[in-house]
């Protein structure tokens, strides 16, 4: 299991919370819209040498109006 240990400094506690792959998400660095992160996305950080604290995915309309102008 993969999960997210948070640490909960007012109870003094621990807490290890699951990830699962259709529950990550991240936001557009353009226009701030939430986005699910898929399967594609996360092989492009692996194989690409990135890392999942540094890298942002600009959202499909972003992507057209900043990288397909006419």
């Amino acid at each position: 299991m993969i999960y997210h240990k948070v640490e909960l400094e007012s109870l003094n506690k621990t807490v290890n919370i699951p990830l699962y792959e259709d529950e990550l998400y991240c936001q557009c660095p353009k226009c701030g819209i939430e986005q699910e992160v898929d399967d594609e996305m996360m092989k492009s950080i692996y194989f690409e040498g990135g890392d999942l604290g540094s890298t942002s995915f600009i959202c499909p309309d972003c992507t057209k109006k900043h990288f397909y102008k006419e």
